[in-house]
């Protein structure tokens, strides 16, 4: 028996389900590379100074700052030039006193230099086999100089455990001679397109057939929220080759996309039912009112309808926060949310959460009243975002205050 829409669950009380329910994945050391936007599970401490010597920030000359104390333009300072200093190519030698030492820019400066001069300030000046640069004016200790430590202190705590990591989180986790990271797992994810009239992209089509457009937008969807997609799989109608497919899966998460309704094709529920547990059959929410969900053994199970957009927003909604929560991101909506005021009244149904699209303006936001059929995915290109109407709202007012969830 299919459930009604009083016997549907609030989407109040099924996101509470996965939110209450779910649990991060087990920490993995992961190689740099791996670990763009996922979950830091503990903190970093810099094990090395950055830099981990002293270098010019400029291309000049390195000098001791002593020996420059007397330079004026009227009475300049002549020092030899002993060596060169390049990136990779550090001088060979300390520098000693009264000589200086051509510098590139991020070259090592010479033990017992402290100070560098530009070029551009300077006069190089050949004296035959002796080469020197004449001064004109002091330079202070320091001078273009970036210091040990300076970017970062060893023993220093850069990276907290709990964040998310970014490209620049990286870079720096690189500069630290660190090559791998302990992050939380990143969910794997399989999708399972059901119907015998679904062909995947690309493929030719007969006329009763229908190409899929769901599996398009939950790798992209799944990809946003952290999570990886092993596998779209396309299944017959067929409960025992859907059976057979949970049972292999090794996916942290398996997403089904159609066969959630209670029509005579529509065996993922009992299938699901027959194999682990069926928390929730039907949500309150429209578009989407047929997702259900539940687990087998540690895996979660989401049936997500075969309209696409009813099956984008029972994504949105429901499997992207579970995925989210899984990966150790915070299940709130992934994008800015705006406070505008609503430019046209909306009706709703009591004890149903709407998902209503909607444009913007400068003025607010204006519900689209075209398109928005569950299975016009076109609606969702068309509008900004969305606005939730809560179980408990029948009615929404020309000018009240709304939250935009934006896309």
């Amino acid at each position: 028996m299919g459930a009604s829409g009083a016997e549907r669950t609030s989407y109040e009380r099924a996101l509470d389900l996965i939110v209450r329910g779910a649990e991060p994945l087990p920490a993995e050391v992961a190689p740099l590379d791996q670990c763009g936007g996922r979950v830091l599970a503990e903190d970093v401490v810099a094990g090395v100074n950055v830099p981990a010597y002293a270098r010019s920030a400029v291309d000049g000359f390195a000098v001791r700052a002593r020996d420059l104390l007397s330079a004026t333009s009227s009475s300049p300072v002549v020092l030899e030039i002993v060596g060169s200093s390049r990136p990779g190519e550090p001088a060979s030698a300390a520098l000693p006193a009264r000589a200086c030492v051509r510098v590139a820019t991020g070259a090592a400066l010479p033990d017992g230099a402290d100070a560098v001069v530009m070029l551009e300030d300077v006069d190089e000046l050949d004296q035959g086999s002796r080469r020197a640069v004449r001064f004109s004016r002091d330079a202070r200790a320091g001078k273009h100089v970036i210091t040990i430590g300076e970017d970062v202190r060893a023993g220093e705590v850069l990276l907290r455990r709990g964040r998310v990591l970014r490209a620049h989180d990286l870079g720096v986790a690189a500069s630290l001679e660190v090559a791998a990271l302990l992050v939380l797992g990143r969910p794997r994810v399989e999708v399972l397109v059901t119907g015998n009239e679904i062909v995947p992209p690309g493929a030719p089509r007969g006329g009763s057939q229908i190409v899929d457009s769901n599996s398009v937008v939950i790798r992209e969807l799944a990809g946003r929220d952290g999570a990886r997609v092993a596998a779209v799989r396309y299944l017959a109608d067929d409960p025992a080759v859907l059976s057979a497919t949970l049972r292999t899966s090794d996916a942290d998460a398996i997403l089904i996309s159609g066969g959630s309704s209670v029509g005579a094709e529509d065996h993922a529920p009992r299938v699901l039912a027959e194999l682990g547990q069926v928390l929730v059959r039907g949500v309150s929410i429209r578009p989407g009112g047929p997702t259900t969900f539940g687990r087998y053994g540690d895996k979660w199970v989401f049936l997500l309808p075969g309209h696409p957009l009813a099956c984008l927003t029972a994504y949105e909604l429901l499997a992207g926060p579970l995925l989210r929560v899984i990966g150790g991101h915070p299940a709130a909506w992934p994008h800015p949310v705006l406070h505008v005021p609503l430019l046209e009244p909306i009706e709703s149904v009591a004890g149903r959460t709407d998902f209503v699209r909607v444009t913007l303006d400068d003025d607010g936001a204006r519900p689209l009243r075209h398109h928005t059929g569950s299975s016009n995915l076109s609606a969702a290109v068309r509008a900004d975002g969305a606005i939730l109407i809560p179980s408990a709202t029948e009615h929404l007012a020309c000018g009240e205050g709304v939250r935009v969830f934006l896309f």
